[in-house]
């Protein structure tokens, strides 16, 4: 049976619950999956969560024999943050990068990976006491089934 993106996504939150505590990232973290981020960013803590969730399946035929797909995979580290001062959120900004860094080294589901890119949002237009760091990875596979 041929891959899909749900068995990519699956397959990173178990990769990453196995070396969520490990010395590999800078800090413990939960993962899991989802389609829809929690918006009542009251409930998120200092403590950091991992989102995975599916975002993309295309199909494009090289030739008529083998059909290359291609996956892509939003993950999505929230935080609460209390200021934006470069020296509290620099710090922050270690564990998005070495998920990137994991993923960029890992096959996942049987898809090869291509690359893993991070986009740093804030979800306040003003901070508040409920104020987020959303760090966004985009983590692009392929395969040929």
């Amino acid at each position: 049976m041929p891959i899909d993106v749900t068995d990519i996504a699956e397959a990173i939150v178990e990769a990453l619950t196995e070396v969520a505590n490990a010395a590999e990232f800078s800090e413990a973290f939960t993962a899991k999956r989802s389609y829809a981020l929690n918006t009542d960013w009251s409930t998120y803590t200092e403590d950091p969560q991992v989102f995975v969730i599916s975002r993309k399946e295309e199909n494009q035929p090289e030739d008529r024999e083998d059909d290359r797909f291609e996956f892509s995979v939003g993950i999505a580290v929230i935080r609460k943050v209390t200021n934006t001062d470069p020296e509290t959120i620099d710090p922050l900004l270690d564990l998005p990068r070495s998920i990137r860094e994991f993923l960029n080294k890992r096959d996942m589901a049987g898809a090869n990976s291509n690359n893993c890119t991070i986009e740093v949002l804030f979800l306040a237009d003003e901070l508040n006491e409920d104020s987020c760091l959303v760090s966004a990875l985009g983590s692009e596979y392929w395969t040929e089934q």
